[in-house]
């Protein structure tokens, strides 16, 4: 599985993404950002107001550890942005872009269904690499777990990256804008969030 120039295209990017939390919540962008939270070490661990970081590490105790190192980091207040893949998207993926007529991607989809955890062992670079596929309800039980206050779990793409038509609407201005508030207007729906490919968890220390 690998993202489409109109999906990144359309989300723009985690950076951009985040950014546009960061403006919903009223915050200046930051002057450093967590890129592999637990790789990082400050002298000073209280100057950072908010960080994004990106999820997608398999164990458990990995991906605790990375939110755990972002709150180490952040001030008290501070706002924590995490982006994670949804449990649905190899399936969703897989019926957009006839995956799922092979059996090997079939058996990849079916066991992150089960349990979240993608493991590509043929090789192609179209089914992706190791990581782990989250439930959106997941995040805020992590968030806890973390010792950090849930503020929202947000839809990046929605259902938008499924559209056959995308790059049309894409260099179409008013579609692309009508687009775009389609995607707002449903992006914290909770029965809606698992169609989305990648969330935004974002959470409070």
């Amino acid at each position: 599985m690998q993202p489409s120039a109109s999906m990144l295209n359309e989300c723009g990017s985690l950076q951009q993404a985040t950014e546009q939390v960061r403006a919903m919540l009223g915050l200046a962008p930051s002057a450093k950002r967590l890129r592999a939270a637990t790789a990082i070490l400050f002298d000073d661990l209280r100057r950072f107001e908010h960080e994004p970081i990106v999820r997608g590490e398999p164990a458990s105790e990995e991906r605790l550890q990375a939110l755990g190192e972002a709150q180490r980091v952040c001030r008290p207040g501070g706002v924590i942005v995490a982006a994670a893949i949804s449990r649905f998207a190899s399936t969703l993926d897989g019926l957009r872009g006839g995956y799922l007529e092979d059996p090997e991607f079939a058996a990849i989809a079916s066991a992150d269904l089960r349990d979240g955890q993608h493991r590509n062992a043929t090789n192609n670079p179209a089914y992706f690499t190791t990581a782990y596929f989250h439930r959106p309800e997941d995040l805020a039980e992590e968030c806890a777990a973390a010792g950090l206050a849930h503020q929202a779990t947000l839809a990046v793409e929605g259902p938008a990256w499924l559209l056959a038509d995308l790059d049309a609407r894409v260099a179409d201005a008013r579609k692309w804008e009508m687009l775009l508030t389609a995607i707002a207007t449903i992006e914290a729906e909770p029965t809606l969030l698992g169609v989305s490919a990648h969330l935004l968890v974002v959470a409070r220390r």
